[in-house]
């Protein structure tokens, strides 16, 4: 599912959602779905940044399944950066960043919207 979508788009996919956060009108909102797969159970999570509009601008998940990372990765092919324990890849035509952060314990997969790269050339 990408970035994008409205959260009424996201529950006619996944259903209802497990947990939802909605602090204020000025605050990003967060859905999250519980999915177990066979080597795991984790959160897919939904942050809606966009108060007003509802569109999806980040989807993420944590995984230990290296064996399916590493082949997603190679299939992925050249980063659009590297960075100590970070690969992002860049869809320009949608404007969203893939992000694969590994912790050595687990992976943290991100999807975002990214209109802005001059966020990723500067050194941190």
């Amino acid at each position: 599912m990408p970035c994008g979508v409205t959260l009424e788009e996201a529950l006619q996919t996944l259903g209802p959602y497990d947990n939802y956060n909605d602090q204020d009108y000025h605050s990003p909102v967060y859905a999250s779905w519980k999915f177990k797969n066979a080597a795991e159970e984790s959160d897919l999570y939904f942050e809606i940044s966009e108060p007003g509009k509802g569109k999806v601008s980040y989807i993420g998940f944590k995984t230990l399944d290296r064996a399916y990372v590493e082949n997603w990765v190679n299939q992925l092919g050249e980063p659009f950066l590297e960075k100590t324990s970070s690969e992002f890849y860049y869809e320009e035509k949608s404007q969203q960043m893939l992000i694969i952060q590994d912790w050595k314990t687990h992976y943290d997969i991100s999807l975002q919207t990214e209109t802005n790269l001059e966020l990723y050339k500067k050194e941190n």
